[in-house]
């Protein structure tokens, strides 16, 4: 939950002093900012995990193929449905067409009662498939949908260079330094969240003068995040079961399948779709969105595992 603080702290202070954040997008900090949170985060992956989650294979087939096919494809048609204009399509696409979360969705589906492993797998593979998938993904969906253009190759460079690169990096760190110290240990789990407050303000501060839009265009833009998010949850559910994954394993594929990263999100829409202000608004309220939702559906997934495990007596 201290993310989603530092996350309303940034949105307000884009809306209340924007001057500063325009500056910060004029000198291009998000690419940066970007690049330190993969440094953080490969700093704090064990090599060894790798090897733990390699094992789950059908699980990450399923996930693959609802981040890079259902995700977008669902996100096509709640757009075309909605009506919504080049910014708000645009931007929903780059959320559907995005890998997943860093961290949250590790961390919530494990707090649920999911597999860690599995989790750890989807995160990484996800992220590196990413890489090379979203780019032509993202290119093809906008210019079938709102003609939309978008250089595929430049932006494929760039996400390899602001996330494999500095990932890499963090864990060649990891297996010489060995473990953090006290000080650094603070700097590696706060650090990512201010780095993405930073980026939020930066997009909120850019957006700001599109967020006087009539109420409808806004209300449909969040409406669309809210709803693509809920359908991806249930339908990931669904196939849990209908696939039969473990309850473990159906956990962790539910939870972590249906989040989205937030920083390569907003990375795509300030540097490669800066001409369409409001496209950040739908990666914002898809992350505003999941971890709250997902939160409460791990809180009572594990509490109705713990039902069933232990049925009352008939009295």
């Amino acid at each position: 939950m201290a993310l989603l603080i530092w996350i309303f702290l940034a949105v307000l202070a884009g809306v209340l002093v924007p001057g500063p954040g325009l500056f910060l997008k004029r000198v291009s900090v998000v690419g940066p900012a970007v690049f330190l949170i993969f440094l953080f985060t490969g700093r704090n992956l064990e090599p060894k995990s790798f090897l733990e989650a390699a094992r789950n294979v059908r699980g990450l087939v399923m996930a693959l193929v609802s981040i890079n096919l259902v995700c977008p494809v669902l996100a096509f048609a709640l757009a075309r449905a909605l009506g919504l204009g080049q910014g708000g399509y645009a931007g929903l696409m780059v959320v559907a067409t995005a890998p997943t979360t860093l961290a949250s969705g590790i961390i919530i589906s494990v707090s649920a009662g999911g597999s860690a492993p599995l989790a750890i797998l989807i995160t990484l593979a996800a992220s590196l498939a990413g890489v090379f998938i979203q780019p032509f993904n993202l290119k093809l969906f906008l210019s079938v949908g709102r003609s939309v253009d978008l250089a595929a190759v430049p932006l494929l460079v760039k996400l390899f260079a602001v996330m494999v690169v500095p990932t890499s990096i963090g864990i060649y760190l990891n297996r010489r330094v060995g473990s953090p110290g006290r000080w650094m240990a603070f700097l590696s789990e706060e650090g990512p969240k201010a780095l993405i407050a930073l980026i939020v303000y930066t997009a909120v501060s850019t957006a700001l003068e599109r967020l006087l839009e009539p109420r409808a265009v806004l209300l449909g833009i969040i409406g669309a995040a809210l709803a693509l998010h809920s359908a991806v949850l249930l339908i990931n559910y669904g196939a849990g079961r209908i696939f039969g994954l473990a309850e473990p394993e159906h956990k962790s594929f539910t939870i972590v399948t249906s989040q989205k990263t937030l920083p390569l999100t907003l990375f795509i829409c300030l540097n490669h779709l800066a001409h369409l202000p409001l496209a950040p608004i739908a990666p914002l309220a898809y992350h505003l969105f999941q971890i709250p939702l997902d939160s409460v559906v791990a809180h009572l997934w594990k509490r109705g595992s713990r039902s069933a495990g232990h049925p009352r007596a008939n009295g």
